[in-house]
C-alpha cells in the first residue's frame, strides 16, 4: 500500500467523515479570503501565531504553502441541533476535529514528512498563545488557519470531491495538511 493510501486510510479510522489525497496540489493564497482577518470579524486576530499578523503576510503564507508537493484534505460533517446545545456542539465537533488532525499529523510526520497542518478556526496546541510575547511553545505542532492563509476552504472542497456549505443543521470542519 502507498504512503498516501495508508494515510487515508488512518484519516477513516480516526473518524473523519472523509479524506481524500490531492498529488500535486498547489494552493493559492488570496487576500480577498484573508481580508476577513482583523480586529472586527475575528476573536483571534492578532492573539495568535497562527492568525494574522502572527502568521506573517498573505505572500510569506503563499511562499510557504509553494514548498510542499501534495495535499490530504480531511472533513468532519456533523448534525448540529436546531436550538439548545448549538454552541456547544460545534465546540466539541470542532476540538474533536483538531484532535483527529493533530493525530493524523502525527502519524505521518513519524514516517519522515514534513507536514504542514490547515485547519478551521486555527491552532488548539496549546490553551493559551505566548504571541506576540515570546515565540511558539510548539511549533511543531502548531496548525495555521486556512483563512489567515487566504485559502477558499469552498475551492478547496471542489478540488477534492467534497461538499462544503453553511446551514442551519450541518456542519463541515475542513483542513489540510500538507506534504513535503
Amino acid at each position: 500500500m502507498a504512503p498516501f493510501e495508508r494515510y487515508i486510510v488512518a484519516a477513516l479510522k480516526l473518524g473523519f467523515s472523509h479524506a481524500v489525497f490531492l498529488p500535486g496540489l498547489k494552493l493559492c493564497c488570496r487576500p480577498e479570503i484573508r481580508k476577513y482577518c482583523n480586529w472586527e470579524q475575528c476573536q483571534n486576530y492578532g492573539t495568535t501565531w497562527v492568525c494574522p499578523p502572527g502568521c506573517g503576510s498573505i505572500e510569506e503564507c503563499q511562499e510557504r504553502v509553494l514548498g510542499y508537493r501534495a495535499g490530504i484534505v480531511v472533513q468532519t460533517v456533523g448534525k448540529i441541533p436546531p436550538h439548545d446545545g448549538k454552541w456547544e456542539k460545534l465546540c466539541s465537533l470542532r476540538q474533536e476535529h483538531n484532535s483527529r488532525l493533530h493525530a493524523l499529523a502525527d502519524r505521518i510526520r513519524a514516517e519522515g514528512c514534513v507536514v504542514l497542518p490547515l485547519t478551521t478556526g486555527g491552532c488548539t496546541a496549546c490553551e493559551s498563545c505566548t504571541f506576540p510575547k515570546r515565540p511558539c511553545r510548539k511549533p511543531e505542532r502548531r496548525m495555521h488557519a486556512l483563512s489567515a492563509y487566504g485559502i477558499n476552504v469552498g475551492d478547496l472542497c471542489k478540488q477534492a470531491g467534497l461538499e462544503y456549505s453553511f446551514t442551519e443543521d450541518i456542519v463541515y470542519y475542513t483542513a489540510c495538511l500538507l506534504l513535503k
